[in-house]
């Protein structure tokens, strides 16, 4: 391959990744569905609770798997979801779902044990017969990384201080508390996120300024905490002032990207004001939205096929096109956006479903990725007594993950995905909160010093 032209190495990858592959069953698959029961130790893992329809025949060998080993570096992730929603079907199966659980990272193990509905929820597993294999510190190493309280059996103590909050009936009364007030509640989120003559519509047609408003504040999630309400008076002057249509329109191949260049200079003038200084330090985010803007579009709304030939795939290698095999086979090339975005982007993905450019399927399909590890939430969760969740473009998965587990499909909060979350712990709801979590034997909750106004929708 050393001598050949970039096409023919693109076209040899494509061919590579198209052609179908021996599977242990004798069934012939395509390569990004087949685990290498011959490869390192993770891989091996993984082929251990794979469908034999989902490992690789061991005879490839030598060359062969070599060829093999890199036709897999060009075809994405494995289906590792589904193989472990079907693990149950067999007990070897099952034992090697839980040993690889025992060695996986917390995020991976909160995705498969959702996606596993056959495993008993935490309480039932410490007990379970499925743990009969592993040595005690195995076993309490998955059942920490799955949530589990650790009590003191050998002491008899008083329940009052083996106190442990019912996460699951906090978050059924959080969705409950949604269902009863979603439509006043969504309507106040929109008016405080959302500039005022801001179209769903145009964004389903792919309208340039809508697409570059979502973005936009998608990306000003990163400035830390300020208030979505500010961000939207923010853009409301642009668009007011005439220069945010501009921005947004720009010709992505105008060298000299004069609406971007003039925008500089006003900014820079003797007498120009100071408001909004954190908002202005975002303008080569800005740009680089503008210049990709069509590019970005396409990832994000190509997410849930993405999602459906691939399975478990990083928003954050979705979103630097550069690095993505999926984004090379789109013929995408932009600047990356994931650290732009953050946890913007997973705002980003719930706001488009709840906007309605995916289709309901899509959007319980990907939902995962709409979850964002948000401060607030977080804090949420280690009060519930769910466990420390990191913050990160791809950890808001593994909360919701947590969530499913406990209340099932009521974690789609209606098809709002992770708002409620958001809106109950602000300041204006804080009453209901504390009652929820009184019920939930949640003893005290941290001081309210997340929120500086009580009439904050969002």
């Amino acid at each position: 391959m050393t001598d050949a032209t970039g096409e023919e190495q693109s076209e040899f990858r494509k061919l590579l990744r198209e052609r179908l592959w021996l599977a242990e069953d004798g069934s012939w698959q395509q390569i990004r569905l087949l685990a290498f029961p011959l490869g390192d130790n993770d891989e091996q893992g993984r082929a251990a609770f794979a469908p034999p329809s989902g490992r690789l025949s061991s005879e490839y060998v030598g060359a062969a798997f070599e060829l093999a080993a890199f036709a897999r570096e060009q075809a994405g992730q494995l289906p590792v979801a589904k193989w472990a929603e079907t693990a149950g079907d067999s007990a070897a199966r099952q034992q090697a779902f839980i040993r690889y659980l025992v060695g996986a990272d917390d995020r991976t193990v909160a995705l498969l044990a959702s996606a596993a509905k056959w495993l008993p929820n935490v309480d039932e597993l410490a007990n379970s017969p499925l743990l009969a294999g592993l040595k005690q510190d195995e076993k309490n190493r998955l059942l920490a990384k799955l949530g589990y309280s650790f009590g003191l059996p050998s002491t008899p103590v008083d329940p009052i201080s083996r106190w442990q909050p019912d996460a699951a009936q906090a978050l059924s009364r959080i969705a409950q508390w949604w269902r009863d007030n979603h439509g006043d509640l969504r309507a106040a989120y929109d008016r405080a996120v959302y500039p005022e003559d801001f179209s769903s519509a145009a964004l389903a047609d792919g309208d340039k300024p809508a697409w570059f408003t979502m973005l936009s504040l998608a990306t000003f999630q990163t400035l830390g905490r300020i208030k979505p309400a500010q961000s939207r008076q923010f853009v409301t002057k642009a668009i007011q002032d005439g220069w945010w249509h501009e921005l947004a329109t720009i010709d992505p191949c105008d060298e000299e990207l004069r609406p971007f260049v003039e925008r500089l200079r006003a900014w820079s003038d003797p007498d120009a004001d100071e408001n909004y200084l954190m908002w202005r330090r975002c303008l080569p985010d800005l740009c680089m939205i503008a210049r990709h803007l069509e590019s970005y579009q396409r990832l994000f709304r190509k997410l849930p096929a993405v999602v459906a030939q691939e399975g478990d795939v990083s928003l954050r290698g979705h979103l630097r096109p550069a690095f993505s095999h999926v984004a090379a086979r789109m013929g995408i090339e932009a600047a990356p956006l994931a650290r732009s975005l953050g946890i913007g982007a997973n705002w980003l993905v719930r706001e488009l479903g709840r906007k309605g450019i995916y289709s309901q399927a899509q959007f319980e399909q990907i939902m995962p990725y709409g979850w964002s590890a948000a401060e607030r939430v977080r804090r949420l969760a280690y009060t519930l007594g769910m466990g420390q969740f990191e913050r990160g473009i791809d950890e808001g998965r593994a909360l919701y993950g947590a969530v499913e587990r406990r209340i099932g499909e009521a974690a789609h909060f209606d098809g709002d995905g992770d708002l409620p979350l958001h809106v109950i712990t602000l300041a204006k709801h804080r009453d209901d909160l504390v009652s929820i979590l009184h019920d939930a034997d949640v003893d005290e909750w941290p001081d309210n010093n997340w929120d500086d106004a009580e009439d904050d929708d969002a």
